[in-house]
């Protein structure tokens, strides 16, 4: 094989299928397992803000394997690319619209909840370009279009740091009255928020 190439067995087929079935899996598996952490009152409450946080640094492992996987000339470490790549989607499809479903006004929770799902399909989109033969899907180019997650993920690290964390969720699981206040002070840009601090008590 050539020197850009990496080595391919026999049983490359097999770990292909593993993968498809993988990829259909997670997004269900990571919901149920990894979407939900303890409330304080021992029920499943939805991880938002920090687990998208913290699933920066699965993005960045993703990244890190499937950038060096040409240089390795290994084609596990594309695999294993591939699977924390998996993981990571399936992290962010689950937690992501719960963050912003509770964020934003009740008047464009729908909206939202449908702009996330648009979003994932425009960068599959997008994805599906910068991996063409003219843009960046050539034999020397291609561990750089798989080391773009790092992008999104440095973004989504330096923006979501200053975002509070959900009103609803300081309220409810947190029981903390000031942090909810300032949060919707923060994310609705108006101190007068009574009508909706007093919305969230109901559900308390």
């Amino acid at each position: 094989m050539g020197g850009g190439m990496i080595r391919v067995p026999g049983v490359l087929p097999y770990f292909l299928d593993i993968l498809v079935l993988v990829s259909i899996l997670k997004p269900f598996f990571h919901f149920y397992f990894f979407g939900f952490m303890p409330g304080h009152d021992g029920n499943l409450q939805p991880a938002r803000k920090g687990t998208l946080l913290l699933n920066n640094a699965v993005a960045f492992t993703c990244a890190a394997l499937q950038g060096c996987s040409k240089v390795s000339n290994s084609f596990e470490v594309l695999i294993a690319g591939r699977v924390v790549a998996g993981i990571c989607c399936g992290l962010n499809s689950a937690v992501a619209p719960l963050y912003l479903a509770k964020i934003a006004p009740i008047s464009l929770r729908g909206f939202c909840g449908t702009c996330s799902q648009l979003s994932i399909t425009f960068g599959v989109l997008i994805w599906g370009i910068l991996g063409m033969k003219l843009v960046l899907g050539t034999e020397t180019l291609w561990p750089i279009l798989d080391a773009s997650p790092t992008i999104p993920a440095i973004y989504s690290l330096v923006t979501l740091t200053f975002c509070p964390e959900s009103p609803k969720y300081l309220l409810v699981n947190k029981r903390d009255d000031d942090a909810a206040e300032a949060a919707l002070i923060w994310l609705r840009k108006t101190s007068d928020v009574s009508e909706e601090m007093e919305a969230m008590k109901k559900e308390r």
